[in-house]
């Protein structure tokens, strides 16, 4: 996850800013290299240095272009991810599903974005057919104000390998917290469940300013519990474990590698790109 491929004239800083998105103008976001998040803005002709609307494409003669790039959001960096059917599955074929997931954030610089409260609806610990919760009263229903954070990175292309795709690693912050806690069963006999580590999702679409993207989470095909992509390219690996602890007896507390499956919109307070080439 924190080793990321870095492309050429787009590499000027590697200090990334932690500035809150809605309290900063875009010039305090540092280039940061490729992939990048951010904004193609239209300029003076002869100003700028890209000669299309999504910043690809450099002017052969250097600024004779009408848009440049600028890194991070402007004044509306929120982001709001909606996943459907969403489900987490153990290697060894355990499967918590839930009916949808909603995460609300923003994104914070070129690299990073943030989320502040995930909820997801209609869970359900599918073998013992037990309902998900982390409140007892409202069963099915997970919700967590844990910070997550997340990096935007390379992710493998088999079919194209020098064309990558660009993902998301997400996070909690502090690393050393679950991504998610809550508990499967009956009120007074119900497992605690962490999901532990991190998870890398695919940006859709990349290279392109836009308001509504998409964000998907898949497995290796054949192998239940493994990510797809279980590391950014060059990356070290990020995968989730879930961790189960029965509340009759603590002591047989059980952790699996775990992979997390289900894919939606990604809705941004202003267009966004995903930028992964210059050219």
């Amino acid at each position: 996850m924190r080793a990321i491929r870095t492309l050429g004239a787009c590499a000027v800083a590697l200090a990334l800013c932690g500035v809150g998105a809605g309290a900063a103008a875009a010039e305090e976001y540092p280039l940061t290299g490729l992939p990048e998040l951010g904004r193609c803005v239209k300029v003076a002709l002869g100003t700028g240095k890209f000669i299309r609307s999504n910043c690809i494409g450099v002017d052969k003669d250097g600024f004779d272009g009408e848009w440049e790039w600028k890194p991070g959001p402007a004044e509306h960096g929120t982001l709001k991810l909606h996943l459907a059917g969403p489900k987490v599955e153990t290697v060894g074929g355990e499967k918590i599903s839930c009916s949808n997931a909603f995460l609300t954030g923003e994104y914070l610089n070129g690299k990073e974005l943030k989320v502040t409260n995930t909820v997801l609806q209609g869970c359900l610990n599918v073998t013992p057919n037990k309902s998900c919760f982390s409140n007892p009263l409202a069963p099915g229903t997970i919700e967590s104000s844990q910070e997550l954070v997340g990096t935007i990175g390379f992710i493998p292309n088999p079919k194209n390998p020098s064309n990558p795709f660009v993902g998301a690693d997400l996070k909690a912050n502090p690393e050393s917290l679950p991504l998610l806690a809550f508990s499967c069963g009956e009120q007074l006999g119900a497992e605690a469940v962490a999901l532990e580590g991190s998870v890398i999702g695919k940006i859709t679409k990349a290279n392109k300013m836009l308001a509504s993207n998409g964000m998907n989470y898949s497995a290796i095909k054949e192998k239940k519990g493994h990510q797809n992509p279980e590391a950014f390219e060059g990356g070290v690996k990020d995968t989730i474990t879930e961790t189960v602890t029965p509340a009759s007896n603590p002591l047989a507390k059980t952790s699996e590698q775990a992979a997390l499956l289900g894919g939606g919109e990604l809705a941004n307070g202003e267009a966004i790109e995903f930028k992964a080439k210059q050219h």
